[in-house]
């Protein structure tokens, strides 16, 4: 089934608490790597990461910013069965240096090379939303470990 994003003059329904069995612990899903999931009836977008872990979307801009006008996201009620990550935050983006074609996803004060163009396929990024900036800043973010 698959869903269109939060229209954006809907109201931010992030991750909720959700109370499991304190023994039960909830398993990362790095099988689903790339997908992008929401629970039925809300609106909140997550990405599963490439450590299988769903990572909350926090705005449309951001949504705008990695996936472009794509707005297909597929409904699950398995969702809270992934591990939850941390939120992605208010300013990732994806962005490349004016010297190289590397494309790189900036996220909690770190860039991580997204590997190749079947990366970026397989996460649904949107080549026309990467950010092309003088070198010398993209140089200066910290590296990550790299986006596969």
């Amino acid at each position: 089934m698959l869903l269109r994003a939060r229209p954006p003059h809907a109201p931010d329904d992030g991750p909720r608490p959700i109370v499991h069995d304190a023994a039960v612990a909830i398993p990362p899903r790095p099988d689903l790597a790339g997908s992008r999931l929401r629970v039925p009836g809300r609106w909140a977008v997550y990405l599963v990461d490439p450590g299988g872990y769903r990572r909350w979307v926090p705005s449309d801009f951001v949504y705008q910013r990695l996936f472009g006008n794509d707005l297909e996201v597929a409904g699950s009620g398995e969702i809270e069965r992934i591990a939850l990550g941390p939120p992605l935050a208010s300013g990732t983006m994806l962005i490349r240096g004016h010297e190289t074609d590397s494309v790189y996803l900036v996220d909690m004060g770190r860039r991580r090379r997204v590997a190749d163009g079947t990366v970026m396929r397989k996460y649904g990024f949107a080549r026309d939303t990467v950010l092309a900036a003088r070198q010398i800043l993209v140089d200066s973010i910290p590296l990550g470990v790299e986006w596969e």
